[in-house]
């Protein structure tokens, strides 16, 4: 490899003949490039006797005499020709990509717009975040309109606060109070201001409306009932879909490696719930599937809990895997 020591590029890997015949080619200045043993020979030919290894004054290794020229007439040379390798540009000698391990080849991601989902507006410790889109001629006057509508939001039972950082942009605070999860937000800028409105931005779904200060105190309570209405019944919705009813053994795994849950009715039996997860973990291993290493139980099912809200259970209903008389009904999962 390379090493750049003053105006001179060392090179250890090639010998001294070959640094001759490019000398005398003309094709690399002497100046250019030096190698531990050429820079002995090149030395001596100026006459530096009295300089050692590298031409350094303080080093006591006599200089060799100088090797004699070798033949060009006997010597053929490669076909391609010689570039000085002083002009090369330095990211050609870059370690190849493809050599560097895997999380050095990676680049770093952007961070997203939208990681997550919003809090819901009930448990939420901010409900509404207001942004003023600060000028440097209307600064003062945003930022004290924000601070009423701030003060008016507060008496009215909202949790709300207020970004009037001046070293960050108003992209970069959108960007931030979308990571919190914040399930408002309020942007307010001069021409707002004028037309006495503010822009109402949900991040359920990112809809924007905008909204007349007159109105915003009430408009606002109805819109957190309806963000929390909303994400309430998305979460029902994908619960349902993701629940089966399983009433055989033969439908447990299956349902399972669909990325389900399982409601069985069970005997609720420990000896019973041991065997369930030895034999579908064992179903799944032979299936071709691996564990993860990160947990011992990846392909075992196990029991969530007993449902507080229990689907009826006639009377005399088999266990799924035993065939016990069912006690309750039991939902099961798997680790993921």
């Amino acid at each position: 490899f390379f090493l750049w020591r003053g105006p001179c590029f060392y090179y250890d890997q090639l010998s001294s003949p070959y640094f001759e015949i490019a000398r005398c080619a003309g094709s690399i200045s002497t100046s250019a490039i030096r190698s531990k043993d050429s820079c002995r020979v090149w030395n001596a030919r100026r006459g530096e006797e009295g300089r050692g290894q590298g031409g350094r004054e303080d080093s006591k290794v006599p200089s060799p005499a100088p090797a004699p020229l070798p033949d060009l007439g006997s010597i053929r040379l490669k076909p391609w020709p010689l570039r000085p390798l002083h002009r090369l540009p330095l990211a050609c000698f870059r370690p190849r990509r493809d050599r560097l391990p895997p999380q050095r080849c990676t680049p770093p991601l952007p961070p997203s717009r939208a990681p997550r989902a919003p809090c819901p507006p009930r448990v939420a410790p901010v409900q509404v975040i207001v942004i003023p889109v600060v000028y440097k001629d209307s600064a003062a006057e945003l930022n004290s309109k924000a601070e009423e509508l701030v003060e008016s939001l507060r008496a009215a039972g909202i949790r709300v606060d207020i970004d009037t950082r001046s070293n960050y942009t108003a992209g970069w605070k959108y960007n931030h109070w979308e990571q919190k999860g914040v399930p408002i937000r309020l942007e307010l800028g001069p021409k707002d201001l004028e037309k006495k409105q503010v822009r109402m931005v949900r991040r359920l779904d990112n809809s924007k409306e905008d909204v007349p200060l007159s109105v915003i105190v009430p408009k606002l309570k109805l819109e957190l009932e309806l963000i929390q209405h909303k994400m309430l019944q998305r979460a029902k919705d994908e619960h349902s879909t993701r629940t089966r009813t399983v009433m055989k053994w033969e439908e447990f795994v299956p349902a399972l490696d669909a990325g389900c849950m399982a409601l069985t009715p069970f005997c609720d039996e420990a000896e019973w719930e041991e065997t369930a997860k030895k034999r579908s973990k064992e179903e799944k291993l032979s299936a071709g599937e691996t564990e993860d290493e990160r947990t011992a139980v990846s392909a075992a099912a196990k029991t969530l809990c007993i449902p507080f809200d229990q689907p009826d259970l006639p009377a005399g209903t088999p266990c799924f895997i035993s065939g016990k008389p069912a006690k309750c009904w039991v939902l099961w999962g798997r680790t993921y």
